[in-house]
């Protein structure tokens, strides 16, 4: 932030003070001894006279004061030209006031438009991940009740069973008491033939393999599985859009870019952006998209890059002109067999090395050796579209 001197009352006071006489400096220096000790004015410059008023009055009683001793000294025309001066500082620093506040203004709302966009994204980031947590919680309930179903249909049936069973027997019961107590009236017993033997029943004990739903399969490990299956959705870095060259369009969750001139902001010369986190130590990896693009470049670069005017520095690979090429950052050729559709980076910071390879048949491409100093952020050039993968 700019700060405001006293350089411009400095020099309209020099301007007036060094037009006068020797006389009539000596005649000025002895008007500010009542402000100012005579012992320090004595044997004092124009320079060191301005330097003692500045020290003992603001930047407005500087002027003032000066104008007083003028007008008593009948220097009209010095006091008016030195009220005009003073009257430029006072407009050209309300410009700088003006200039200042309304950049200032520009600051505060652009940061509550960049609020409510970071709020709503993140919104929207905690329902999709809240919707996923549900619906993989409904399949799991779902699975549950299905095997359910399926270990408990063969008791259910059997209870039926059972039930009928008892409840002929309940009969038949009934029945041969019925007939003892008529044969006992009419002093006759008959012998009556044992009935027919039915298929016997299926004993289940909650002993038996398979009777209960198999709680291990629907528990185990569960905190692990769902962080898996998060980590597919998420990507292993985001794009900066303050880096973002004007040319170039971010996706709403900034892991992918679009090439569309033209953009009013940002990087100038290169349709580059860089990522959002950069790196000053341990090992890091990211997949980029790039089947069927045109024309590209990724790779790292560091915190110190020029953004304003000039080439920008860099190290990775490119697709240019149907080829490949390493940029470290003199260009060499790569020979490959096939045209990769997703480029994999792992940067290791401490050993100085940044590779390259194909992820779908796990193939190194290059690898660039370099003695990393700063902090280092991924990089990405575009003139078509270019999207950072989910985490494998």
């Amino acid at each position: 932030m700019a700060e405001y001197t006293t350089n411009p009352v400095k020099d309209a006071l020099s301007h007036i003070l060094d037009n006068l006489s020797e006389a009539d400096f000596k005649k000025f220096k002895h008007h500010l001894k009542g402000d100012v000790p005579w012992s320090k004015l004595e044997n004092a410059d124009r320079d060191d006279a301005i330097c003692l008023i500045i020290q003992k009055y603001t930047d407005e009683h500087c002027g003032k004061t000066v104008v007083i001793i003028l007008r008593k000294m009948n220097l009209n025309q010095a006091a008016k030209d030195l009220e005009e001066k003073e009257q430029e500082i006072k407009l050209e620093k309300l410009k700088t006031l003006e200039k200042s506040k309304f950049n200032c203004e520009q600051i505060v709302e652009k940061n509550e438009a960049l609020a409510r966009y970071v709020e709503n994204q993140v919104k929207m980031e905690f329902e999709r991940y809240n919707q996923f947590l549900l619906d993989d919680m409904a399949a799991r309930v779902a699975a549950v009740r299905e095997e359910v179903e399926q270990k408990s249909q063969a008791p259910r049936e059997n209870i039926k069973k059972i039930n009928r069973e008892m409840s002929s027997l309940a009969v038949q019961d009934g029945r041969r008491s019925d007939e003892e107590d008529t044969s006992l009236q009419n002093g006759t017993a008959e012998r009556s033939e044992p009935e027919p033997t039915a298929a016997p029943t299926p004993e289940y004990t909650l002993q038996d393999p398979g009777t209960l739903i198999n709680v291990a399969k629907h528990m185990d490990d569960l905190k692990m599985t769902l962080w898996r299956k998060l980590m597919k959705m998420m990507t292993p870095m985001t794009l900066d859009p303050n880096t973002a060259n004007p040319d170039l369009v971010l996706s709403e969750d900034l892991t992918s870019v679009q090439y569309v001139k033209k953009n009013p902001q940002r990087f100038h010369n290169n349709p580059c952006v860089l990522g959002s986190e950069g790196f000053t130590s341990g090992t890091h990896c990211w997949d980029v998209e790039v089947v069927e693009k045109t024309s590209w470049n990724v790779g790292v670069t560091g915190e110190s890059v020029r953004r304003q005017g000039g080439n920008v520095w860099w190290i990775g690979i490119s697709y240019v002109n149907n080829g490949f090429v390493v940029h470290n950052p003199n260009w060499i050729e790569l020979k490959l067999t096939q045209k990769p559709q997703r480029i994999r980076l792992k940067l290791d910071w401490d050993r100085g090395e940044l590779s390259f390879s194909d992820p779908d048949n796990d193939t190194l491409l290059h690898t660039i050796k370099h003695t990393f100093t700063e902090k280092m952020f991924p990089y990405i050039e575009t003139r078509s579209f270019l999207r950072i993968l989910p985490s494998r």
